[in-house]
């Protein structure tokens, strides 16, 4: 396939201990990372140990798909089995993490914002009330 094929040049071409590679390495795996397909403890570490930021980013932009799933989000806080809950824990001997910490605020903000706009959708008072 040809992630298999850019996952060899990446690690060919480049020292997998280095930051760029890394995030190139994340850009060819996002998606397979979403479905929650696994990886080599390799491929975790090195994603853990460059790539938590980057990876947080993506799960709280409220402009992607995941930013916007709240099952998804809960499903990867709890559930320490999955690759890129194991790279937001990496170096860490709890599972839960800073990093997680904030995954799980984003989520109950996200949370909060649904139920009060649901709450203004029932309240003949509220603007959201006028919407189709």
């Amino acid at each position: 396939s040809s992630a298999k094929l850019n996952l060899n040049n990446i690690y060919r071409l480049e020292s997998v201990n280095n930051a760029d590679a890394a995030l190139k390495l994340l850009n060819v795996i996002w998606d397979d990372l979403l479905a929650g397909l696994p990886f080599t403890e390799h491929t975790l570490t090195l994603l853990g140990t460059h790539c938590k930021d980057e990876i947080l980013a993506r799960l709280t932009d409220k402009e992607s798909k995941p930013g916007t799933n709240l099952k998804f989000i809960s499903q990867l806080i709890t559930n320490c089995d999955l690759p890129l809950t194991q790279i937001l824990n990496h170096g860490k001997t709890t599972s839960d993490t800073e990093e997680l910490q904030s995954l799980s605020a984003y989520g109950k903000s996200l949370l909060n914002q649904r139920m009060t706009f649901f709450k203004g959708v029932r309240d003949e008072g509220s603007v959201l009330s006028t919407l189709p």
